[in-house]
């Protein structure tokens, strides 16, 4: 194997690289090379995964989300942790904008910042706003749970659930 002398591109030292070889000296060159800190946050440029996470080739053809790597560079592995955004945005990697959390962690944070998708923005969605509020006018009218759910193509349980307000909270 043919190997050259060659100056990194985004650090600067000098490193062996065998022909054919990327120019940049490590995982953190290759890394830090592909994020724009020009912003708030720091945005990673390159490719990413369908639902906006940055993602990088880690080596052994392995694939790892940017903002894990971006933290396994800074402060070390984190492990079965999830690294979490504190800007809620899915391609910053700034390290002061994340942090460790679990999956509970992560469900807890967009409940408290108001970012799960509720009623008709949910994909799983059967309703919208305009049979919520028929479901519950049929209600009032004094028809069943299993009735309204029948009507509707949800179960007894799931109708009463949106009567009571336990689900549809932000419809009148």
């Amino acid at each position: 194997m043919v190997r050259m002398m060659t100056t990194c591109t985004h650090c600067g030292i000098e490193f062996t690289r065998a022909k054919g070889q990327r120019s940049l000296c490590s995982l953190a060159c290759r890394f830090w090379s592909k994020v724009d800190k020009s912003g708030g946050c720091w945005l990673w440029t390159a490719s990413s995964y369908p639902y906006g996470y940055g993602m990088m080739n880690i080596g052994d053809r392995k694939y790892d989300a940017a903002h894990r790597v971006s933290w396994r560079l800074v402060h070390g592995d984190p492990g079965e942790m999830w690294v979490l955004h504190k800007c809620d945005n899915p391609r910053c990697v700034r390290p002061s904008h994340l942090f460790l959390g679990d999956r509970r962690a992560n469900i807890d944070d967009m409940l408290a910042k108001e970012r799960q998708n509720r009623g008709a923005e949910n994909v799983n969605a059967r309703l919208d706003e305009e049979k919520v509020r028929q479901m519950r006018e049929l209600r009032e009218g004094g028809l069943s749970y299993d009735k309204i759910g029948a009507r509707f193509g949800v179960s007894g349980k799931a109708a009463r659930c949106v009567c009571e307000r336990i689900t549809w909270k932000h419809v009148a």
